[in-house]
């Protein structure tokens, strides 16, 4: 079990690092190898990792492609990734890990969400961040073993797999004054 988190910024602008972390650090229980955090022009990502397939470092998320335009966070085991890597080496594409999740990124990008989500065996929950256009692709494995919650405003959107993680980026927060019990 892992946690993602992110929030968009559609027009731009600096995301807080300290926001990404503290939503991140809400999550702890369902990743505690690794916080992985990630900000760019409107984008920020958070990765609670629980290692089972690729252990290196260099799996860690949030994971960005080799141009660096594209980033995903991904919680879940793609049961059919040996096979659907088989099939994306076949085709010219390298890897620089072991990982489903950079299969599951390649996957996407070489084929679109359309055709990749039917190809895929497992459960799952991530998002696919488009870094220059901040365009979000964002799914779950048909049954939902694999939470995602998302908040969506005309400005922002934020995602996790829990929202406690979305606590520090609500505008309002209820005062202990006006909560009943």
């Amino acid at each position: 079990m892992c946690g993602i988190f992110g929030v968009v910024e559609f027009k731009g602008g600096t995301v807080d690092k300290s926001l990404i972390r503290q939503s991140a650090e809400t999550q702890t229980h369902r990743g505690p190898d690794s916080i992985g955090v990630f900000t760019a022009d409107g984008v920020g990502l958070g990765h609670n990792r629980l290692s089972l397939v690729d252990l290196s470092e260099r799996a860690n998320q949030p994971f960005l492609d080799e141009t660096g335009r594209y980033a995903l966070v991904f919680n879940g085991e793609i049961y059919n990734f040996h096979e659907l890597k088989a099939d994306l080496e076949a085709e010219g594409q390298s890897f620089r890990t072991t990982s489903d999740t950079e299969v599951l990124l390649y996957l996407l990008l070489r084929q679109g969400a359309e055709v990749a989500l039917p190809q895929l065996n497992g459960m799952f929950a991530f998002a696919l961040v488009d870094l220059k256009t901040r365009q979000v692709t964002m799914a779950r494995d048909r049954f939902g073993m694999k939470p995602l919650h998302y908040h969506a405003t005309a400005d922002r959107l934020i995602f996790a797999s829990e929202t406690a993680a979305f606590g520090p980026w609500m505008e309002m927060r209820p005062h202990a004054g006006t909560v009943a019990a």
